[in-house]
């Protein structure tokens, strides 16, 4: 088997390397535990090498699908949904009372925050969905997943009515994707929000 460099670089990173003789069944599983817990394996002279880090630095569909339904889950009967064509997110309004147990559940799926001042200072990523609501203003949040990776996902936090009521607006930012797989990704995202 011939290694190319930038593979030999990659086999440097390696955190476990299980040797034994690999049958075709095992490769297959193998393959399938690959894509369900996003590590890598890969397969070099009859020994298993294992990186337990997502694939490609990467929130994958199925990660993304995860966090979208455990989100709409955990807010069922506290939010109703509807699709918003302007910013292409899902979109939430709720009395500000409200406030706290409907922020409790978003930061446990979406851990990072950005307001008006933070956000000069956040990845090239966020600040192209910052751009995309025309800036947030004071009382504005912008929760979101690991914005470092290709796909994460984001959430404008918008208090308005004098405060009354906040509206919320999720959705997927997908870095690589054509704009085919893009608007594949939004029918996805909205029926995982049941939209």
């Amino acid at each position: 088997m011939v290694l190319y460099p930038q593979e030999k670089a990659w086999l440097s990173l390696f955190k476990l390397v299980l040797p034994f003789s690999i049958a075709p069944g095992i490769r297959c599983l193998l393959s399938n535990v690959s894509r369900v817990y996003g590590i890598r394996i890969l397969i070099v002279a009859e020994c298993i090498i294992i990186k337990p880090e997502f694939y490609m630095n990467n929130l994958n569909q199925s990660d993304i699908k995860s966090i979208c339904r455990e989100f709409f889950s955990a807010s069922k009967g506290m939010l109703s949904w509807q699709w918003e064509d302007r910013f292409e997110t899902a979109l939430a309004q709720f009395d500000a009372d409200k406030e706290e147990r409907i922020r409790t559940i978003l930061e446990r799926y979406l851990k990072i925050t950005w307001n008006s001042v933070t956000i000069k200072k956040a990845p090239d990523a966020v600040q192209d969905i910052n751009s995309r609501f025309n800036g947030l203003m004071s009382g504005q949040i912008l929760f979101t997943s690991d914005p470092n990776l290709d796909d994460f996902i984001f959430c404008a936090w918008w208090p308005w009515n004098g405060g009354d009521t906040i509206s919320i607006r999720v959705a997927p930012s997908c870095k690589k994707l054509s704009d085919s797989d893009k608007a594949d990704r939004i029918t996805l995202f909205r029926d995982w929000f049941g939209i």
